[in-house]
Formats: structure tokens, sequence, C-alpha cells
């Protein structure tokens, strides 16, 4: 009984104690079941997370990836740079050395330059001396302007050398009763037409004063033979020649100053390819010259210089004129002009004669407005 009683006993504490344990099982197993799914929602927001950073880490990666892709591009772009660089470096450096070695040619050749300059400025102040000294050789040979003033009622001359000396030049003689003055154009300016003027002057003189030859026609036929001859245009087959006009102003005494007013007075004019104008009764007139030069190899049987004889009366003016005048440039090119010539003598000529010359030489000015000048010129006024 007492065994039943206390197996009994034994019993309900083993129930009782594997009833406990069940329960402290189950909330074992509910506490695991708790802590599992903790750990579950913990492992899948840690695998959310890791999912995240790993896709942060794709996207970084091919950032990285792109990153070195253009680095790799910068990277071959600078070594082609730098490849390209070095070529110039090359280059530059090739082209510095010929810079320098063209450096010391320049140095040599200015050493070489500075010493010719001055071998040429020598020669260039010698040139210039003689020029100089031509040019006082050349007025000692053109006529004293007093002596033609005192000839004449009034007289001006205007001679302006393109250069320093001049192919122009004019002549002056008194034989007899035989005033002779002539505008003379040589061929050429410069050095060579100031050779040509002495010829001629030279010319001049011997055929007048020496060899008494005075109709103004024959003075020009025989200057034409003595320039082909003394010239030599035969053989050199030359062109060198002379334009002329040249007027004989005739009177008893061969002075115009002892013609009375009114009195007629005799004036013989006879031109190579030039003109001569004179005023009378309030008019200008012009006498041309023959179509024929002075000179010259080409057209040795043209018809001979011919006189041509006027009257003009005390008062009266008469104008001699090479071309260089008249061809004188404006900026626009445009030619001075006989029109305009034969408009200034009618404005002028009843004017003193050292207001002609003003008056013609500021109408040659306002002109040429600075255009250089383009021919030698001699204009001849005088009064009887």
């Amino acid at each position: 009984m007492l065994f039943d009683i206390v197996l009994m006993v034994v019993t309900a504490c083993l129930v009782a104690l594997s009833s406990w344990q069940f329960m402290h099982y189950r909330q074992q197993v509910k506490r695991n079941h708790e802590d599992i799914s903790h750990l579950h929602k913990e492992l899948e927001e840690r695998d959310a997370q890791l999912a995240a950073q790993e896709k942060q880490y794709i996207k970084s990666l091919d950032e990285l990836k792109n990153v070195q892709e253009a680095m790799n591009a910068k990277q071959q772009t600078l070594e082609f740079t730098n490849q390209k660089m070095q070529a110039n470096e090359q280059v530059l450096i090739k082209a510095y050395n010929q810079l320098k070695e063209s450096q010391e040619e320049i140095k040599y050749q200015k050493g070489v330059l500075e010493e010719t300059l001055d071998e040429l400025q020598i020669k260039n102040n010698r040139i210039t001396d003689s020029i100089s000294y031509a040019k006082k050789i050349q007025q000692a040979i053109l006529p004293n302007m007093v002596e033609i003033q005192n000839t004449f009622s009034e007289a001006f001359v205007i001679f302006s050398p393109k250069d320093v000396v001049s192919g122009d030049f004019y002549w002056f003689s008194q034989i007899d009763n035989k005033t002779f003055i002539a505008a003379v154009d040589c061929t050429g300016h410069g050095v060579p037409g100031a050779f040509m003027s002495i010829i001629g002057h030279t010319l001049l003189n011997q055929i007048v004063r020496e060899k008494k030859i005075l109709e103004p026609s024959e003075i020009l036929e025989t200057l034409d033979t003595e320039i082909y001859t003394s010239l030599k245009q035969k053989e050199s087959k030359s062109i060198d020649g002379m334009d002329l006009s040249l007027c004989c102003v005739e009177t008893p005494m061969g002075s115009t100053r002892l013609k009375k007013p009114g009195e007629p007075i005799k004036i013989i004019f006879c031109g190579a390819k030039s003109n001569i104008y004179y005023s009378h009764s309030g008019e200008i007139h012009k006498v041309k010259g023959d179509r024929r030069a002075l000179g010259g190899w080409l057209k040795r049987d043209q018809r001979p210089f011919t006189n041509t004889v006027f009257e003009v009366e005390r008062g009266d003016m008469v104008y001699l004129i090479t071309d260089g005048y008249t061809d004188a440039a404006s900026p626009g090119r445009r030619h001075l002009g006989t029109k305009k010539l034969y408009n200034f003598m009618f404005q002028i000529h009843h004017k003193p004669l050292d207001q002609q010359k003003d008056f013609f030489l500021n109408a040659l000015k306002n002109h040429q407005r600075g255009t250089e000048q383009r021919d030698d010129i001699t204009f001849i006024g005088f009064r009887v």
C-alpha cells in the first residue's frame, strides 16, 4: 500500500516534472523559434544590405572601369601628344640650329653689307660731288640772265631740272642786229641729258658765233647734221637728239629797246618739234614748229626745216617752252596740257614778268599737288 502510494507519488512527481519540462521545452522552443525568426529577419536585412552593397560595389566597379578606360584613353592621348611634342621638339631644335646658323650668316652678311654700304656711300658722295660740280658747269654755260633782261624790256626764265643736272638748256646770242634765244629739250634727263645739253650748247655757239650761220632754219639743219656726225649715229644707231624752239628777233641796231611803241618788230621762228607763243592785240598766238627732231639715225631724208616770220610790237610777249611744263602730271596722272597753258598766258600776259613767273610756277605747283616732276622744265618769257 505504501509502495503504491509512494509509486503514485513518484509517478505524479515524474508526470509533474515531465509536464514542467515539456512546458519549459515549449517555452524554450518558442524562444528559439522567435530567436530564429529574429535571426532570419536580421539575415534578410543583412542580405538586403549586402545586395545593396553589392549593387553599389558593381556600380562603383563600373564607374571605376569607365574611369580606368577614360584614364587609359587620356594616357594614350598623352602618349601621342608626348610623341608629337618630342617630334616637335626635334623640329624646333633643328629649326633653332638652322636659325642660329642663319643668324651667323645674317651677321656675316650684315658686316658685308655695312662694308658695301660704306663703299657705296663713299662712291655716292663722289658721284654726288661730281654731279654737283657738273651742275656748276651747266649753270656756267647757261646765258647770263642780266644780259637777257638788258636786251628785252622784261624777261624771265623758269629752269627746273628733274634731277640735279638737266637735259634742258636755254641759249642766247646776239650777232649784229639779230638776237637769238632758244629753249632746248635734249633726249633724256639727268647726267645723260646734261651731256647732250653741253654738246648742243657747244654746237650752237660754233654754228652761230663761229660759222656765222644766222638763218634759224639753216641753224637747225646744221645742228641736226653736227649731232648726227658728232655722235656717230650712223654707226651707233643712236636716236639721241633734241627738240628745240629758236627765234631770231631782228632790229635795226640789235636791241628791241630801240624800237618805238607801235613800230613792228620782226621775229623769225624755227622749231624742231617745238612751238612758240606770243601775244599781240590782246590775243595769244601759237606758231607750230616742224614735226621733226634734231639728230638720230632714223628718217634722215625728211623735209628741211622751215622759217616762220611774224611781227610783234613793243610790249608784246613771247614764250618759248619745253614739253616738261605741259607734260607735268597731277595725282590723277593728267597732264597740264597746252589748253591750260594757253589760258594761263591769256590771263597773265599783260602783267609784269616777275608776277608772270610766280603765276606760272604756282599754277604748275597747284596742278602737280605733290606729284613727282616727270621731266626737265624750261620756260622762257620776254617782252619786246
